[in-house]
């Protein structure tokens, strides 16, 4: 009883708070049970006006971005980031916390575990494959390839992936526009892939081009609705300004609060920690 139990929370816990995990600025990496991110019908309708001079920008926008955070130079030396640190979850019953830890080695090698009531609940991707901790069992079981395509699309909003190609994309950058979020003026720069599929929008600082947030539509077990990752307590590591503070709000209410407490890059990270445990 008391494992049900133990899982039950993780789980109902987790899946409220959606998922999270980081880099430069995510909170989508770690390998929670997943959003679905389908646009619904009347987010559809909301186009994006993509032309040349959208476009130009776009990458203005972006280069001015990646300089901001640290420059095209050292992102293109990230090949891993660890990070541990505190999730917090906000419930109708008080928040809640938890210990998590997420390795990811690009293109397509992620490691999580979240540490609650004794027990650790762990996460693997290592490249077409994967492996997860079934809900029902407790046991560790394979993912299906719609979770591996999921994984696939949660590293398209990479931030760091995002400025590592930045020079040359395989997605398009457009520039939507100017806004208020909080007491900030941002701009704002929408993502879609090489078919036109919204990735994401990340926010800049009009003025100082730092990242501000990243926002997309999401789809929970319990609820969707539009995900916003509010980026804050900036750290200078290996040359990059990286963000130890994140919150998520869904529907403009906060869901949860991610305190890192370490971020590495480019830690020595054996190969057996993407094998089957």
């Amino acid at each position: 009883m008391k494992k049900s139990l133990s899982l039950t929370i993780v789980f109902i816990t987790l899946l409220a708070a959606a998922v999270i995990a980081v880099d430069m600025g995510d909170v989508d990496q770690l390998k929670f049970p997943k959003l679905d991110t389908t646009i619904p019908s009347d987010e559809k309708k909301k186009e994006l006006t993509i032309n040349e001079e959208t476009l130009n920008k776009g990458k203005t926008l972006l280069d001015e971005a990646v300089k901001a955070a640290g420059g095209l130079d050292n992102f293109k030396k990230v090949n891993s980031v660890s990070v541990k640190g505190t999730l917090t979850l906000v419930t109708p019953n008080g928040d809640f916390s938890v210990q998590m830890e997420s390795i990811d080695v690009y293109p397509d090698k992620q490691w999580s575990k979240v540490s609650v009531m004794g027990r650790e609940l762990i996460d693997i991707r290592n490249g077409s494959e994967g492996w997860k901790i079934d809900r029902a069992s407790g046991e560790m079981v394979p993912k299906s390839e719609e979770e591996i395509m999921e994984s696939d699309e949660e590293m398209a909003r990479n931030t760091t992936l995002i400025f590592q190609s930045s020079d040359d994309p395989s997605y398009q950058a457009v520039y939507d526009g100017e806004g208020k979020e909080g007491d900030v003026t941002v701009k704002k720069l929408a993502f879609v892939d090489a078919d036109g599929t919204p990735i994401c929008t990340i926010s800049f600082g009009a003025e100082d081009y730092r990242l501000v947030s990243k926002s997309y539509w999401g789809k929970s077990m319990m609820r969707e609705g539009m995900i916003v990752d509010v980026y804050s307590q900036f750290a200078d590591i290996a040359g990059l300004k990286v963000p130890m503070n994140i919150v998520r709000n869904m529907n403009g209410q906060k869901v949860s609060n991610i305190s890192i407490s370490t971020f590495d890059i480019n830690s020595d990270i054996p190969d057996s920690t993407f094998q089957k445990p």
